[in-house]
């Protein structure tokens, strides 16, 4: 097939260590019915075989290109695709899940204007075998230039997966947006700082992305968490979930409290958890402590019911 100088999406895979399942992951992708695309598979310094997959991708159909690279985590991997992504609208597919044929077309349905964000649904896979679930779904397809009630009806400040939604391009090059080199909530960050700067959110109905879970219900590529992981992607969730119920205040305050506890109080309280020196114990309980009236406000979705007293004696100084 001829290679396409300037196709109207740029799907972006980041690819590490996935040779069992990179193949039909690819296949999914290069199966969609809307054609017009191009795939660029990120090998993030791969050891397994994948990186000859990505290769072999590359020389047997011209929509494929293959970026090598040093290991430096699937945030450096998508920056390093929209750097090189020739079209206009950017998505993402992790290698370890898997698309039906009609992802792409489902996301450009919504008909994407300048500075969009457009959203699809999800279901759930699983590694052993089970049933697909939904993860998420939309009612119907609507879009909104003021995303309050959506933002609220659907839980969308929780959507911090880059998968299954489309990105303007000249957005993200105007903005200067990129992925933070953080390792944990790397995905939610730079969400959320496209939702602040989108003109205008779009959800599509159907669900065309497939999320492929552990049989515990983790992700394949789940990275483990120290304290200054944790810290450092609760810093920049506090900041930037405040920035947005400050552009949106009508949100609902359940639906705010329910997304700030959970990312943007809990994830302090999980990094004094994990300490393993008394250091990154008292690092985070000053985190905690310097946002009291956070937690006083809008504290009301602990992780562990016991969370809320811990809290308490931390800020107290009795923990």
């Amino acid at each position: 097939m001829k290679k396409c100088s300037e196709p109207a999406v740029s799907v972006i895979i980041p690819v590490y260590n996935v040779k069992t399942r990179l193949q039909r992951c690819l296949d999914s992708v290069l199966r969609q019915l809307f054609t017009d695309f191009e795939v660029i598979l990120v090998d993030d310094g791969s050891t397994d075989g994948s990186v000859e997959m990505c290769d072999e991708a590359a020389a047997a159909d011209g929509r494929v290109k293959v970026i090598h690279q040093k290991n430096r985590g699937p945030g450096a991997a998508r920056n390093a695709g929209m750097a090189v992504a020739a079209a206009r609208w950017i998505c993402f597919v992790d290698s370890d899940d898997f698309v039906d044929e009609n992802y792409i077309s489902s996301l450009l349905s919504a008909g994407p204007q300048d500075g969009d964000l457009v959203i699809t649904g999800v279901l759930n896979g699983y590694a052993d075998g089970r049933p697909t679930t939904v993860n998420y779904s939309f009612e119907k397809s609507e879009s909104a230039s003021d995303p309050t009630e959506l933002i609220g009806r659907y839980n969308l400040l929780n959507l911090g997966s880059p998968c299954a939604k489309l990105f303007d391009r000249k957005l993200i090059e105007a903005e200067g947006l990129r992925y933070a080199n953080l390792l944990f909530h790397e995905d939610h960050i730079f969400c959320l700082q496209y939702l602040l700067r989108s003109r205008r959110v779009c959800l599509v109905e159907g669900t065309p992305y497939v999320y492929v879970q552990n049989e515990d219900g983790t992700s394949l590529t789940t990275v483990p968490r120290s304290t200054g992981l944790y810290l450092k992607g609760a810093v920049s969730m506090h900041s930037l979930l405040k920035a947005v119920y400050a552009k949106y205040p009508k949100i609902s305050k359940r639906s705010f409290q329910f997304s700030f506890s959970i990312f943007g109080l809990q994830d302090f309280v999980e990094a004094w958890k994990v300490a393993a020196t008394p250091e990154e114990k008292s690092s985070a309980a000053k985190a905690i402590r310097e946002r009291w009236l956070s937690y006083i406000k809008y504290y009301r979705f602990p992780k562990e019911k016991g969370d809320k007293k811990l809290v308490l004696k931390i800020i107290l100084g009795a923990a």
